[in-house]
Order: C-alpha cells, then structure tokens, then sequence
C-alpha cells in the first residue's frame, strides 16, 4: 500500500527498487505519485503475479491516464482493477477503458467515486460490449455523474 509515505523518503527511489520485485500480487497507490509514476513502470510491466491493482484518493489525470492505459496493455495477470476516488473523469476512462479491451481476463473494475459522466459510461459500455470472452463480474459505477442515458 503506497500512501502517505514519509516526506524524507525519495519516493523514486523506493519505486525503482519495487521495481526489482517480482511477486507483489497487490498493490494500491493511494497517493499522487506524480512524474514518478514512470518510475513505477518496471514493476508493473515485470511483475506477472500482479493481480489486484488499485489507484485511489489522488487525481489521475490524462497524462496519468494514458500511462496506466499503455500498461494495462501489456498486462496479462490482472482480475481486479480499481480506480476508486481517483478522479477520473470521461476522457481518463476513455484511455483506460481502451485498454480493458485486450484485458478479458479482468473480473473485477471498481470505478465508484469519481467524475465519470454519461459520455465515459457510453465509452465503457462500447468497450465492453466490443470484448472477447469477457470475466467481468464486477463493475462499480457507483457515486459518479451518469444519467439514465449513460445507462
């Protein structure tokens, strides 16, 4: 769990050696990690036990967003993604939701508390109605800005 690290501690530092690491099957990133998040790209690329992956309490932004998306291409081990209170808005979770079109092993997206609008559901939906052999069984959209047309 990534969150509220000490304000001595060089936080690219401490990801670079996470990099190193090869079994870590969950991790949660419940702080803006900023640039550094390119630091993080080791370890996610590298690491096939990785199953649980979530990003919480920060604004992911597009950039962000987009990094995550590129990741999740090459990601093959994940059943549980969570963006929960990360912010994300329609244009973030179209670049993630992208990605989730070569992820149908995913079993679990858990998208609630964010600013996710009926344009991004829209999105999602064509997304997920596009995938092969999809094992979603779990979608959380809740606490977001979706109106019955999103639906």
């Amino acid at each position: 769990n990534i969150s509220d690290l000490p304000d001595n501690l060089n936080i690219d530092s401490f990801l670079r050696g996470l990099g190193h690491n090869r079994s870590i099957q969950t991790l949660c990133i419940c702080t803006d990690i900023g640039e550094s998040f390119q630091t993080l790209v080791p370890f996610l690329r590298n690491n096939n036990n990785l199953r649980d992956l979530t990003f919480t309490c920060f604004n992911i932004g597009l950039q962000c967003a987009r990094n995550i998306a590129s990741l999740l291409g090459q990601r093959s081990s994940l059943k549980c993604l969570s963006f929960e209170q990360a912010n994300l808005g329609d244009e973030e979770l179209v670049e993630v939701a992208a990605a989730l079109r070569i992820q149908p092993q995913i079993e679990e997206l858990n998208l609630s508390g964010n600013d996710i609008g009926r344009d991004g559901c829209v999105a999602l939906g064509s997304i997920l109605e596009g995938m092969r052999n999809p094992n979603l069984a779990a979608l959380d959209l809740g606490y977001n800005d979706i109106d019955d047309e999103g639906l």
